[in-house]
């Protein structure tokens, strides 16, 4: 009996892969990739230049298929979180150089368009030799990798959008070189119709290049949170001071480190020694610091606030929490939408399609179309029937009707170059991203106002998101029966505030700064306090006109000896059931009275919610606080309980999206904190507020600014933007489809024999030209129309 051994284990690997322009080209390296053997699964993203790779080590290396890559004309390299983090910011020059550079190559072909009307002359500017020069300056220079890129594909039977535009580029420019140099045919010259296709391609690609650099920005501030430098205590019981500087990246588990106050933790790990509050906003997005303990476990990248610790590494390198909160960014940026992978399959049979139009076009005239109709060769080619000098009389008929089929064809190729159809959704969401940020509305291009409009569900985030993220003090009152206080003041609620806010003056903690802000607010001075201690998860106390005064947990004062009063313990139990946090406040021993601190909702939160669902949305919301607190929230939204997950970690937001996406919902997610990064990823659409953490602005592909009173109802702007917007593509694409299906048999000579109307490449370069003026004005109308509501 043979036993079955197991199946080989596999691990990932991502390669950044370059010199992929469009969709072919990602089909290309996923099919080159799959057919290596040892590679399970291959996804290329063509926005952030990555492969993601699953492979089985026993079978093949990475730098092997990096090379398959190369080799292929797809420069690869394995890419190394490190030397991401520390690659130079790209540079402001080198991004406006191609712009420039397309605009003038699209402003100087317009103008040689124009120099086909009738009358329209400018000095040497509409001369065939500056624009023969021209044409020739552009496809050796900018046009030149296109070009290469375009008959490389065709050589290797893996035709891209390049190769079209290489075949339409060359023959049109071979045609004009005839034309000049044989002046007998009487050919149109159209030097300026291969002029206008590069500087069109290059425009895009240039705006697309910027995109993908911002895209790859949200992983560099997420590296940037781990301290490079652990503070380590090599023999901590016999030395327990002498600490000494490592490389994050060479701390072992066990390991005891000591982090100072305002410094992160380079590691998770569990305190030791010391007892502080840590920020943990980037993990739950919560403002409140929380306190920690000896026995207690903090996380990597989270922020020691109080006093000096000491803590055993627990996890190191890719165990720890941010970095599998990378890891998490990381695979939803790679994840295909099925859109992308149709366009993907269909991006080949596109360019197919067009030279077998006309391929079939050229044979059919030289073949069959002359006999059929021999008059055509009179309509089509005149003057080469009256050019005995150039081609003797005998052969005149034969090689008129290869001159025609070669026009012909050459028209089908110019007049079916991409650019209506290239530009139909890139210059309606160009407009109406620009026009978003006029409004407020920061959406980091591509198709992103396009997946807005198929939204059914949103996700928000509570804290920063749909609460201000800025503790407020919303209650405060005196105990009642108490007569005078200790220090001979009258009891009042205002006493309370104001004793409260002078033992927290100066402190930064959230709770401290919120009552000191409601003081200052109600112009109450402060009086001096002094022999200030913290107790950290507690409280604070301090003298005050001799007095020790003592603001803290309802826990504390009682440990302390100070009863409260059932009723202000009543008080403080409603409060804290309403998801507010409630502290005491005593003096020598005799209780005055609290106060009541909570992060308020935004005014234009229940507005917002309220529209969302008129426009038929699903709303949910997700926290990581506690379950009272985000029923309590919920309820002032007038949210179903249902529709409320509370105490999720950052992987289980990313978790409940894709939990959606799998049961067919297209979801949007909003949310400001780093806690908040995976999900903005993993979501088909990620919204972030200005105001948020820049990692979460970074992830996200839709940005609300905060400049004006109601930023989060800007969300209802980016619905209506997104359908007007989705509106003009719908538009765009539509004409583009029409001019496409009218203009390529009527280049192809569908009107000839009957009307004797024969589309010149010239008039075929015009076309191509119109319509593309004619996609780009339509989106330009977006800026005049009312948006719909």
């Amino acid at each position: 009996m043979t036993s079955l051994s197991p199946p080989p284990s596999t691990q990932q690997v991502v390669l950044a892969v370059s010199g992929m322009k469009c969709a072919g080209c990602v089909q290309a390296v996923e099919k080159r990739l799959q057919q290596q053997p040892g590679v399970a699964t291959a996804v290329v993203n063509l926005v952030t230049e990555q492969a993601a790779i699953e492979y089985v080590p026993q079978e093949v290396e990475p730098d092997s298929l990096a090379q398959v890559l190369t080799t292929a004309g797809f420069p690869s390299y394995i890419q190394n979180r490190e030397e991401e983090a520390e690659s130079l910011p790209p540079q402001p020059l080198k991004e406006i150089q191609p712009l420039v550079l397309a605009t003038v190559l699209v402003v100087l072909s317009g103008v040689g368009h124009l120099g086909h009307i009738p009358g329209f002359t400018l000095p040497w500017l509409t001369s065939i030799q500056f624009h023969w020069g021209l044409a020739t300056l552009a496809l050796l220079g900018p046009g030149r990798p296109i070009l290469q890129e375009g008959w490389q594909g065709l050589w290797q039977n893996r035709p891209n959008m390049n190769t079209l535009i290489s075949l339409g580029s060359i023959t049109a420019y071979l045609a004009s070189v005839v034309a000049v140099v044989w002046p007998q045919l009487y050919w149109d010259c159209f030097f300026d119709a291969p002029v206008m296709i590069v500087g069109l391609i290059l425009l895009g690609r240039a705006l697309e290049a910027q995109a993908r650099g911002r895209t790859k920005a949200s992983l560099q501030k997420l590296l940037a949170l781990q301290p490079m430098i652990a503070r380590w205590l090599p023999n901590p019981e016999v030395q327990p001071e002498h600490f000494v500087e490592i490389p994050v990246r060479d701390v072992q588990i066990g390991a005891w480190l000591q982090v100072l106050p305002g410094d992160k933790f380079p590691v998770d790990g569990r305190v030791l020694e010391g007892n502080t509050l840590v920020d943990e906003a980037m993990l739950t997005g919560e403002a409140m610091p929380v306190p920690k303990a000896p026995a207690d476990e903090v996380v990597a990248g989270t922020l020691n606030q109080s006093t000096l610790v000491t803590i055993e590494a627990t996890r190191t390198g890719k165990q720890t929490t941010l970095a599998q909160i990378i890891d998490l960014v990381e695979t939803a940026q790679t994840q295909k939408a099925p859109i992308q992978q149709f366009a993907d399959r269909v991006a080949g049979y596109f360019t197919y399609g067009v030279l077998a139009i006309a391929t079939l076009t050229f044979l059919f005239w030289v073949s069959i179309g002359v006999h059929l109709w021999p008059d055509v060769l009179i309509q089509g080619t005149l003057p080469m029937m009256h050019s005995p000098d150039l081609v003797p009389a005998e052969m005149a008929p034969r090689a008129a009707s290869i001159l025609l089929g070669l026009k012909l064809a050459i028209a089908v190729l110019v007049i079916a170059c991409p650019c209506a159809l290239g530009l139909a959704t890139p210059t309606a969401i160009l407009v109406g991203t620009s026009l978003g940020a006029e409004r407020g509305l920061l959406i980091r291009g591509g198709d992103i106002l396009e997946q807005v409009d198929r939204l059914d569900t949103l996700v928000f985030d509570k804290t920063g998101t749909l609460t201000a993220g800025h503790p407020r003090v919303t209650d405060y009152w005196i105990s009642e029966g108490l007569s005078i206080l200790p220090m001979g003041d009258s009891p009042s609620p205002q006493t309370v505030l104001q004793l409260a806010a002078s033992l927290e003056k100066g402190s930064r903690h959230p709770l401290a700064t919120a009552i000191v802000e409601q003081a200052d607010a109600q112009a109450f001075s402060c009086r001096s306090a002094t022999e200030l201690e913290t107790v950290p998860g507690y409280g604070v106390q301090g003298q005050i006109v001799g007095h020790l005064t003592r603001l803290g947990s309802t826990q504390w004062l009682q440990d302390c000896g100070i009863e409260i009063p059932e009723q202000d313990q009543q008080q403080g139990q409603q409060l804290a059931q309403a998801g507010k946090t409630v502290v005491h406040l005593a003096v020598d021993q005799i209780y005055v009275g609290g106060l009541a601190i909570q992060d308020t909702l935004r005014p234009d939160a229940v507005q917002t919610l309220e529209e969302l669902k008129r426009w038929g949305v699903q709303i949910q919301m997700l926290t990581g606080d506690q379950a009272a607190t985000a029923y309590s929230v919920a309820q002032e939204l007038g949210l179903e309980a249902t529709a409320v997950q509370a105490g999720v970690t950052p992987a289980d937001k990313a978790a409940v999206i894709a939990d959606l996406q799998a049961q067919g919902y297209r979801v949007g997610m909003i949310g400001d904190g780093i806690n908040d990064a995976p999900a903005l990823a993993q979501a088909d659409v990620g919204i972030a507020l200005s105001g948020g953490t820049d990692v979460a602005i970074e992830t996200a592909q839709i940005i609300l600014m905060s400049g004006e009173a109601n930023p989060l109802y800007r969300l209802v702007d980016v619905l209506r933007l997104s359908r007007a917007t989705f509106r003009k593509i719908q538009q765009n694409l539509f004409w583009a489809l029409v001019y496409n299906l009218i203009g390529l048999p009527i280049a192809a000579g569908i009107l000839l024999p009957k009307f004797g109307i024969l589309l010149s490449p010239a008039s075929s370069a015009a076309l191509m030209a119109f319509s593309s003026v004619s996609v780009v004005t339509n989106s330009l109308r977006l800026r005049r129309g009312p948006l719909p509501t």
